[in-house]
């Protein structure tokens, strides 16, 4: 990373997450999880309330790469190991027609210092969400506006849908 001046504390990310989500209009949250077997770390349906007078226009069903913060390999590392035990079940899903997006969301906010910033991807993880049928998103949001971009995504229609 360069920066135009600091410390190497500015050159942190200040916000580092990846997310697997499967999203659509008539996405049962409730349903993927008794398929799988897996608990959501958030869902919700389509029409449900959330935030200050904001309502979904889309029901998802998401998982967090854990530990928070840690480097987004190995978030990511370990969503596929959570999803590995049933990713026969998990591939059905994204194939079903309730799902219209699948996607792993790699989400950054580099430090405020921070004029350029470079993130890379080792090949068994493009490779494992590839096999999944899940596309890759890349977020990388300005110092304090990460919250908005959230909220902003779940108050809108899929921006895009797979084809069939």
């Amino acid at each position: 990373m360069v920066t135009d001046s600091g410390s190497r504390r500015d050159m942190k990310d200040q916000f580092r997450c990846v997310m697997l989500t499967l999203s659509g209009r008539r996405l049962d949250p409730e349903q993927i999880t008794r398929i799988l077997g897996i608990r959501p770390d958030s869902s919700c349906r389509r029409g449900d309330r959330f935030g200050k007078n904001k309502k979904a226009v889309q029901g998802y069903w998401a998982i967090e790469g854990r530990p928070a913060r840690s480097r987004l390999d190995t978030q990511a590392r370990s969503i596929l190991r959570r999803i590995e035990p049933v990713k026969r079940e998990f591939r059905s899903l994204v194939e079903h027609r309730d799902v219209e997006l699948a996607c792993v969301t790699f989400a950054v906010m580099p430090g405020e210092r921070v004029a350029v910033a470079g993130y890379y991807l080792p090949e068994d993880v493009v490779a494992g969400f590839g096999a999944l049928g899940v596309g890759v998103e890349f977020s990388i949001h300005t110092p304090g506006h990460f919250k908005r971009a959230v909220a902003d995504a779940l108050t809108r229609n899929t921006r895009q849908r797979r084809s069939k």
